[in-house]
């Protein structure tokens, strides 16, 4: 019988009692968990009264990638607030290019107030001294060949950077939440793929 250990996050572990198993069941348990690699076992102790004790099965957990990209020029905290909002998770990992303004940091800034985890992707602008105007593009390539359950992109004036990035999440299958401002607008359009239709959230564009 399966139950929920008070241990741990929902769902990341489980005991199960091992008080009802026959001796048979008991070995064929031993021999599967023996077997996986992926999980901790303890193998169920007898006292000296004869009663065997739980054995605890722990799961492993798997960690939610958050990739979010933006404009240098994005300064407007409550869009990204609102969208970090609906995708948090005490485990969730945010996964950013790491520019230094903008989106990014913002992002960034907001994830680690919440005590959320942030992988940074600096691009390597210069090699030998010499700038290198494709590192940007082969970095956001870089992220999206490591995976990530969804992308928010925050993009201002269609900015060159952020919108390959959401392309090749688009074209990875990654869902994908575009964030659309306009220089000298008051509103930002919110356009969520693959998921078809597009909702405008009104709010005023920095």
């Amino acid at each position: 019988m399966l139950s929920a250990c008070p241990v741990g996050p929902v769902g990341a572990t489980r005991c199960l009692t091992a008080a009802n198993l026959s001796s048979r069941e008991e070995r064929a348990a031993g021999q599967n968990r023996s077997g996986d690699a992926e999980r901790a076992h303890h193998r169920p102790d007898r006292t000296h009264s004869g009663r065997v004790q739980p054995f605890v099965v722990v799961e492993a957990v798997v960690t939610r990638r958050i990739l979010i990209t933006g404009s240098r020029n994005w300064n407007h905290r409550p869009t990204i607030r609102a969208a970090l909002a609906q995708v948090w998770h005490p485990l969730a990992v945010l996964v950013s290019g790491a520019c230094p303004r903008g989106a990014d940091s913002l992002c960034e800034a907001c994830w680690e107030h919440w005590g959320g985890g942030v992988e940074r992707h600096p691009a390597q602008w210069r090699t030998r001294g010499v700038l290198d105007r494709s590192a940007g593009f082969r970095r956001n390539e870089a992220m999206i060949a490591l995976g990530a359950d969804v992308c928010l992109a925050f993009i201002v004036d269609g900015s060159a950077g952020a919108t390959h990035t959401a392309t090749l999440a688009r074209k990875a299958l990654i869902p994908t939440i575009v964030y659309r401002a306009t220089t000298g607008t008051t509103f930002i359009t919110r356009h969520h793929y693959p998921a078809p239709g597009s909702a405008r959230v009104h709010a005023r564009a920095a």
